[in-house]
């Protein structure tokens, strides 16, 4: 019985995977079907807006000696896919002498296709932190970033878009405070 079931599937299988093959165009050969290949395998494809990003605001961190609140200046290249936003992030924070930068890849996810879409972000990069009231050699630390984010993107369906957001990053990497972090809350426009 089982064989019979297994020999039925089979057949029709084999008669559905023929008739597509007898279905499909014939396949040109040399320069030309590469080319006519590609172009068509482009065109089901939705094309993502290619942006800018500048964003500042104020930030506060954790294990860096850091008192008060401090700047955060922010730079990217961003993809923006309608539903989600795919960037090349750099982050430069000061507060004092305290110091945490940190660069790497992520990208948003966007709760609303409106012209106001709340997000959620993530990301993962590199990052480089100096504590306040040490020297470079000894009060430096660097390795792997985890960062994670939420905020509002207004005007989100123009090629020029608000953002108002909140970001945490962490250091994956213990210096003698503990594990450096910083925390920003940045107004910024995409372009």
């Amino acid at each position: 019985m089982f064989r019979c079931v297994a020999l039925v599937l089979m057949l029709g299988l084999s008669s559905i995977v023929s008739a597509q093959a007898r279905a499909a165009p014939p396949l040109k050969l040399g320069s030309d079907s590469e080319g006519a290949k590609s172009e068509g395998a482009r065109s089901n494809k939705k094309r993502a807006q290619r942006m800018s990003y500048l964003g500042f605001g104020g930030v506060g961190m954790s294990a860096l000696r850091a008192k008060g609140i401090g700047m955060s200046f922010a730079g990217a290249q961003a993809w923006d896919a309608e539903v989600a936003t795919i960037k090349l992030l750099g982050e430069v924070d000061v507060n004092g002498e305290s110091l945490f930068t940190n660069a790497g890849i992520g990208g948003n996810y966007y709760l609303s296709k409106d012209d106001f879409a709340p997000y959620v972000a993530g990301d993962f990069g590199v990052a480089l932190s100096k504590l306040a009231n040490s020297d470079l050699s000894s009060g430096t630390q660097s390795g792997f970033a985890l960062g994670l984010g939420t905020g509002i993107t207004f005007m989100h369906t123009f090629d020029v878009q608000l953002d108002l957001g909140f970001r945490a990053v962490f250091l994956l990497k213990q210096n003698s405070e503990g594990a450096p972090a910083a925390y920003s809350l940045r107004l910024g426009v995409y372009f």
